[in-house]
This record gives structure tokens, C-alpha cells and sequence, in this order.
């Protein structure tokens, strides 16, 4: 955070974690890629069930689908729908995935360039971190999607 600090702003300033910088900080970041990427997979998942005539009134078929998706971790591949696993292919390359990942590159385009930040062997690791991330976004939605319909139908009975 220092670098990034002394990168972007022209006066000194010294950045510890008990500094007020520090702490909005992090606290601005966690808030805002949780709130973009969370609020991303969660349209994504509920426009593909408005798009699909029998999930479109039927939680029912929606907690069923996300069961499915969830089991083995099927989610994550574009082609799960085998009983083998070893036939799946497209290891996160689900549309819900991408798309969650997608919200995250747009969140950081035109994003500085901080010169020793990162080391440019390992640029692929803050990739894929982020795609991880998504991925984990994605199925807290599935999760979550059955939680709350298991809930709302034992509140109607």
C-alpha cells in the first residue's frame, strides 16, 4: 500500500496498519470488489433464470438446478453435464464465472500501473487469484439461492 501511496500522491505520508489511510482502505476495497462482484453473480445467475422457461417461476427447479450445479463443483466448467467427470471440460470457463471475472477486470481497467508492485513473472497469479475469487463468488450465489428458497418455503407452510 505504501508504493501505491507514494506512486500516486505527492506529499510523504508513512502507511502502517493502524494508520486511518490503512484502514479506509481496506475497508473501501473489501466493500466495493465484494459489492461489485457479489451484486455481479447474482444478476447474472437470476437473468439466465428468467431466461430459462422452466426456471423462470419455479423455485423448485431453481433450487434443483443450483443442487446440480454445486455437486462435484460443476459450476466451474462450461461442459459438466456428463456423469464422468473426466468428460467435463472448460475448467472456469462457465458463463457465470467469466462473466463474474469480466466485472472484476472492468472494476480494475485504467487502474495505475504502479512499477514494483507486482512482479511481471507472476502477473498470472493476480489473475488468477481474481478468477478464484470469482469462481467462489459464483457458488456463494448457488449456495445461497438454495438457502433462501429452502427458507422462504417453510415460512409459507
Amino acid at each position: 500500500m505504501q508504493q501505491i501511496w507514494d506512486a500516486t500522491n505527492s506529499h510523504e505520508y508513512e502507511i502502517t496498519s493502524s494508520t486511518a489511510v490503512y484502514q479506509k482502505t481496506i475497508q473501501r476495497l473489501a466493500d466495493s470488489w465484494r459489492n461489485v462482484i457479489g451484486s455481479t453473480a447474482i444478476a447474472i445467475l437470476l437473468a439466465f433464470f428468467d431466461s430459462q422457461e422452466h426456471l423462470q417461476d419455479s423455485d423448485e427447479e431453481r433450487q434443483e438446478f443450483c443442487k446440480y450445479y454445486l455437486d462435484r463443483l460443476r459450476f466451474l466448467y462450461e461442459d459438466s453435464d456428463h456423469a464422468k467427470k473426466s468428460k467435463w471440460r472448460g475448467l472456469f470457463r462457465n458463463p457465470f464465472v467469466l462473466q463474474t471475472f469480466a466485472a472484476h477486470l472492468t472494476a480494475i481497467e485504467g487502474c495505475k500501473a504502479i512499477p514494483g508492485l507486482h512482479d511481471d513473472a507472476k502477473l498470472a497469479d493476480a489473475a488468477t487469484g481474481a478468477l478464484g475469487l470469482s469462481a467462489a463468488a459464483v457458488s456463494v450465489i448457488y449456495y445461497a439461492q438454495r438457502v433462501v428458497l429452502t427458507v422462504v418455503r417453510w415460512r409459507e407452510h
